[in-house]
């Protein structure tokens, strides 16, 4: 979804964020298995409408994780998002997270209010399946 889908374009993405060439082939080659994902020409994949919802929903989770801070007592006024890690609980507010989606995204911006709609309906949904926890005063 962050990328055109090339194969080479996943794995680098991928290997910024530290996993081994190893891992991105075993992950590729399960998600293709498992139909998540679909096999499109010129070594492009995409992920299947039908894994579309929780991708998505994940990958709210991967960027708080990757690009919120420790949460500390300041934070805790912020309208944000809330994950654990292997450390400190990093923390995103929304307004930041929902940028990172466009930019991560862009056609998800084109959706205008439906994907407004889309993104507070993901968050709650973290929320209420105790994966995320959220911030607001």
């Amino acid at each position: 979804m962050q990328t055109s889908g090339t194969t080479e374009r996943i794995g680098e993405l991928l290997a910024e964020d530290g996993y081994a060439p190893g891992e991105v082939a075993r992950a590729i080659d399960a998600a293709l298995d498992g139909g998540q994902v679909i096999d499109l020409p010129r070594e492009r994949l995409r992920v299947d409408s039908g894994f579309e919802e929780m991708a998505r929903r994940y990958m709210l989770l991967d960027l708080t994780a990757r690009e919120g801070r420790d949460v500390n007592s300041r934070q805790l006024g912020e309208d944000g998002l809330v994950v654990p890690g292997y450390g400190p609980f990093r923390m995103l507010p929304l307004v930041d997270l929902a940028d990172l989606i466009r930019e991560s995204i862009p056609s998800l911006g084109r959706h205008g209010g439906a994907a407004h709609s889309q993104f507070q309906a993901d968050v709650d949904w973290l929320v209420d399946e105790g994966l995320a926890m959220r911030t607001d005063t």
